[in-house]
């Protein structure tokens, strides 16, 4: 539950990207339930939807996709205009370095 919010922002802020993280959520029968987080967070680790109950408390989109089942989708806008944008204010691509990435024993 802790880490279901930090590690998709986490991870959209190092790769510079959008996050879309799926999860399953909900009862699937008696013995078992899923507590899943499913979340759309854009490169500076906003998340820009999410399914989870307490959603609606912070106002943020949630569609309904079949409300008879309790299914519900995320959606969120995708701007690749402002991706762009982020990713030439702060190059980081071109600051990697292949030789310090790679790994021996």
């Amino acid at each position: 539950k802790a880490h279901g919010e930090i590690l998709p922002g986490a991870g959209a802020i190092e790769n510079q990207c959008f996050v879309v993280a799926a999860a399953q959520t909900g009862e699937h029968s008696d013995a078992r339930a899923s507590y899943g987080h499913a979340m759309i967070v854009d490169p500076w680790g906003t998340v820009l939807a999410e399914v989870r109950e307490v959603a609606r408390m912070h106002q943020l989109t949630v569609t309904q996709c079949n409300p008879e089942e309790g299914n519900t989708i995320a959606v969120a806008p995708i701007d690749l205009g402002e991706l762009e944008r982020i990713r030439a204010n702060m190059p980081m691509d071109a600051h990697r370095q292949a030789a310090a990435l790679a790994y021996s024993l």
